[in-house]
Formats: structure tokens, C-alpha cells, sequence
């Protein structure tokens, strides 16, 4: 006992070092490479996302953009193992901008199996095909699957949600609710702390929602109306950056400048 090295129960023998062997140091040498490609993908993702939201047609349309996208969703799954839900609600959102909802399915069958468990209950496959469906014209089951979303659980896509939510009540001329949604909204923003250009980007949403609606509700003659339709999408042209959903905010004023002329 006198013998004993200390810090080693007595009785207990001496453990033997083990030294990883040669197939042991090229896997772990393997998955650094895979995470080391990882990281590069993940920033140059994010680079591209970021373009995306200041100078959207060209980068969106472009092979690079379609290509990354790809990329990033395999070598995520080989790498981790599951499937982020900011890489997986991307790939999605793309295949809506194409119109295919065959194709749809067919992305959320194959990638929906990777989310994290926790992450697929929490509702980004409902609030997918909520997005598909609004973009169909479909408001009556975009709300449906908004519904069925509790959006503090959505993570990245809460602000999104309230927004959709709030597009959705306009879209249905419900302008009241859209108007109550649009307070939510504003104080939600304020409550939460984000990044300044995130910020910008859905107080300008805001800016210019709750100025349309209140275009609609307003009691005055249609050369009035138009007229402050005209200032409004001059206002949205002015601000930087612009607007989240700023091709649909344009649309909706060029709609109501048509109607009131």
C-alpha cells in the first residue's frame, strides 16, 4: 500500500494508456476536414443569404446560390448527422419560388427526416407549406397551418410568422385584425434584441404596413387615397434597407393606386 502511486484507490489496478490507432486518427483527421468545409460553406451560406435580402433577383437566380443551397444541406447531414432549420427552411422557400408543389413534397419528405426532433414538432414544416400556400392565393389554409404554429417555438422565424400572419388578415381584407396584429408586431420588435439590420428590416416592414392599412380603412375620396398611395411608395423607395417582402409591400400599393384612380 506504502508502494501506491498516489491518487489511485487501492485494489484498483493501473489503467494502460491507449493510443488511438492508425484507422482512429484518419477518421477523427476526416470529420476535422468535414467540419473545417463546414464552417466554409456556413459562411459563405450566410454571405449569400445576406446578398440575397439587399439585391435579390441576381443572386437569387443565379447557378452559385442554387449550388451552395445543395451543398450545405448534404455536407450539414454528412458532418452532423441532422439538418438545421435555417438550411432546411431555405432550401424550402426556394423550391416555393419555383412554383412546384410536387417538388415541395418531395423536398420535405426527403429532408424532414433529418431535422432535430424537437425542431420538426415545433412547427417549420407547417409553417413551409403556410408559406406555399399564401403564395398560392390559398389564405384560408395558409392560416390553417399558421394556426397549428406556436411562434415563440419557430427560433429565427417568429418575426416572419407575425408578418405572414399579418399579410394573410390584409389579403383577406380583414383590416382590422391585420391593424391589431400590426401593434403586436410593433411592441414585439421593441421587446426582442436582434441585430440592428435585422431590426431595420421589420421596422421598415412595419412602416409601410401599418400605412396601407390605414390607407384602407381611411374614409376619404379616392384622389386623396391615391395621392398618399403615391407618397408611400415613394417613402418605401427611399428607405434602406428595403422592407422584408418589399416586392409584395410594392405590388399591394400599385394594386391600390389602381383602384382609387
Amino acid at each position: 500500500e506504502l508502494d501506491r502511486p498516489p491518487g489511485r484507490p487501492p485494489g484498483r489496478p493501473q489503467r494502460r494508456r491507449r493510443y488511438p490507432t492508425e484507422y482512429g486518427r484518419k477518421k477523427q483527421y476526416r470529420v476535422c476536414i468535414l467540419k473545417e468545409h463546414w464552417n466554409c460553406v456556413g459562411k459563405l451560406f450566410e454571405y449569400l443569404n445576406f446578398a440575397a435580402i439587399n439585391t435579390p433577383h441576381p443572386i437569387l437566380n443565379s447557378d452559385d446560390y442554387l449550388l451552395w443551397k445543395q451543398i450545405a444541406r448534404e455536407l450539414e447531414i454528412r458532418v452532423n448527422g441532422v439538418l438545421s432549420p435555417a438550411v432546411f427552411y431555405n432550401g424550402a422557400v426556394e423550391t416555393i419560388r419555383r412554383n412546384q408543389q410536387i417538388s415541395l413534397s418531395e423536398y420535405i419528405k426527403q429532408y424532414a427526416p433529418y431535422l432535430p426532433a424537437e425542431k420538426a414538432q415545433n412547427g417549420i414544416v407547417d409553417y413551409v407549406w403556410a408559406i406555399f400556400f399564401f403564395k398560392e392565393g390559398d389564405y384560408d389554409r395558409c392560416l390553417d397551418y399558421l394556426s397549428k404554429i406556436a411562434p415563440k417555438k419557430l427560433d429565427f422565424l417568429r418575426f416572419e410568422y407575425r408578418a405572414l400572419l399579418i399579410r394573410v388578415f390584409f389579403e383577406k381584407r380583414e383590416f382590422e385584425l391585420a391593424a391589431i396584429q400590426l401593434d403586436s408586431f410593433r411592441h414585439y420588435i421593441k421587446d426582442e434584441e436582434l441585430p440592428h439590420e435585422v431590426v431595420k428590416l421589420y421596422w421598415n416592414f412595419y412602416r409601410i404596413m401599418v400605412r396601407l392599412v390605414k390607407l384602407y380603412r381611411e374614409t376619404q375620396s379616392n384622389k386623396a387615397k391615391a395621392q398618399k398611395a403615391r407618397k408611400l411608395l415613394q417613402y418605401l423607395h427611399s428607405l434602406s434597407p428595403k422592407p422584408l417582402t418589399t416586392d409584395w409591400l410594392i405590388k399591394k400599393i400599385n394594386q391600390f393606386i389602381a383602384l382609387h384612380q
